[in-house]
This record gives C-alpha cells, structure tokens and sequence, in this order.
C-alpha cells in the first residue's frame, strides 16, 4: 500500500515475510519464517551525515538477517548517554557517520520517544536515503499500523530536523523558481 502518512511523508506500507536461518552458540541452525509490517519511506539528505543506520531492540537482534549482518560486521554499537536505551536497543551505524549529528539525532527526546512513546516492536534502519521503519510481527489492526504511521512520521521529523539544523533553511526539493512576469506598464 502506498500513500501520504503525514502532510509531507509519503511512504509504502507493507507485510514481510522472511525465511530465516538462524545458529544458536552450540552451532544448531534453526529455519523457519520471520513477519514484520513495514514502513519504507526516504529521506536522502540524512546520507550525508550518515550512510547507513541501524536501531533494533535487543530482543529482535536475531531477526536482522544476512544483509544486516554484513553491515554490523567489524563496526562497533553505538555508544549513547543512556544506560537504558543501551539496554533496550542495539544501535549500529557507518564508520563514515557524523559523530556530532548521530548524537544530536538521538536527543533526550527522542530516547523518550524510543523508550516510551513508540509503538512495541518499532525498529529502523537507514541506508543510502531510504529509511525502513517496522514493527516485528504480522499487524494488520489499524491501532498497530496507527503506531507504525506515527513511529514513521516522528523519525521523518526528527531526521529532517536534524538536516535542517546541519544544512540551514531547507530549499525546495524540486520546486520551480517563482515566475517572473514583466511589469505591467
């Protein structure tokens, strides 16, 4: 499904499913399906600051997946200023981020927000301008999609906040210069 979540939001809405292999630390693989309901909307000037971004909660670190891991591999977890969103959350992202931009990004209210205002399950990844956010599990009632539309709409804000506080004033993405018609005379 595709459509406007907010005024200035447009983004595709949809249900994943995905066949999962996972290895427990004996070295057992277990396979079968992983759900998510997800929002995928860009955001393309965000890229610049950071190429790639990455916010599970810990309990769903096993659902990433291959691609996933082959970002997260050899690059360190974000280290923030909140013991419980460290606890909560796995927050990984590109060696080439902007140190200062990540940190303002994940403001105090925005920790509040992930911590107490998000939908459960709500997690995001960010890369190369389009921005992922989900919720694991196939949801299907409005007031869960609600809360997926809302977590969607809140990081576009913030994100958006945040480039404009880094770029200045924002320009119209694509809109035309204002018409120049000669004085009447």
């Amino acid at each position: 499904m595709t459509g406007w979540l907010s005024t200035h939001v447009e983004a595709q809405m949809a249900l994943v499913t995905r066949n999962e292999v996972t290895t427990d630390a004996q070295g057992v693989e277990t396979s079968g399906e992983a759900h998510f309901t997800v929002a995928v909307t860009h955001v393309p000037k965000a890229k610049r600051f950071i190429p790639w971004l990455l916010c599970h909660r810990v309990e769903d670190a096993h659902l990433l997946g291959r691609a996933a891991d082959a970002l997260i591999h050899g690059n360190q977890r974000v280290q923030l200023e909140s013991a419980e969103l460290d606890q909560r959350y796995r927050i990984y992202a590109s060696p080439d981020h902007d140190d200062t931009w990540l940190h303002e990004l994940f403001s105090p209210s925005f920790i509040v927000f992930l911590l107490e205002q998000a939908p459960t399950g709500l997690g995001f990844e960010y890369v190369a301008g389009t921005l992922c956010v989900s919720l694991v599990g196939r949801r299907t009632l409005s007031e869960d999609l609600d809360g997926l539309r809302d977590g969607t709409v809140s990081l576009v804000a913030k994100m958006r906040e945040q480039i404009k506080e880094s770029l200045g004033p924002a320009q119209g993405r694509s809109a035309p210069a204002p018409a120049k018609f000669p004085p009447r005379g």
